[in-house]
């Protein structure tokens, strides 16, 4: 809602005519919406520096699962004999049939002293930008293992297979 807000002023500050009276009356009634939220809930603006709980105890955590799937379909009018693209094209690489190009599943355990995550991942980007590794590692996209060192406080020493910043 506040980004529509932010759109909306940004949008209108820039016109050069005078803004129609129903803009205004949005514009009011969503100021007066907003006001009458902090007003009721006023806890909201509270800032605490205790450290956030989060449903979390020094030994047990909470396991969180998460699943990702792109498909893609793509036509080339070079028309590839062999269905693939390019070899220099590492994801979206196949010609005129749809396609899994990422599928990703993640589970990670995270408490207060320990947390750690494993996800595999299938499809063709990992077929054709992990074509050099072993076997048994092309379907590993994250295998991480970390522990906080700080009793009060977050200084994490981490290890294992992470994800790269570039896909």
């Amino acid at each position: 809602m506040i980004l529509f807000i932010l759109l909306f002023i940004s949008f209108n500050s820039s016109a050069q005519a005078p803004a129609p009276s129903w803009i205004d009356s949005l514009r009011q009634q969503i100021r007066q919406e907003v006001l009458d939220s902090i007003r009721s809930h006023p806890e909201c603006l509270q800032i605490s520096q205790e450290r956030p709980a989060v449903g979390l105890t020094r030994f047990k955590g909470r396991f969180e699962l998460g699943v990702y799937l792109e498909m893609y379909y793509q036509f080339d009018f070079n028309h590839p004999q062999d269905q693939n693209r390019p070899s220099f094209v590492y994801s979206h690489n196949r010609h005129n049939e749809p396609n899994l190009n990422l599928a990703t599943i993640r589970a990670s355990y995270i408490s207060l002293r320990f947390r750690a995550s494993l996800a595999l991942m299938a499809g063709t980007y990992a077929q054709a930008n992990l074509a050099a590794e072993p076997a048994g590692l092309r379907m590993i996209r994250e295998a991480v293992a970390g522990f906080n060192l700080l009793r009060k406080g977050s200084l994490w020493l981490e290890g294992g297979i992470f994800s790269s910043h570039i896909g």
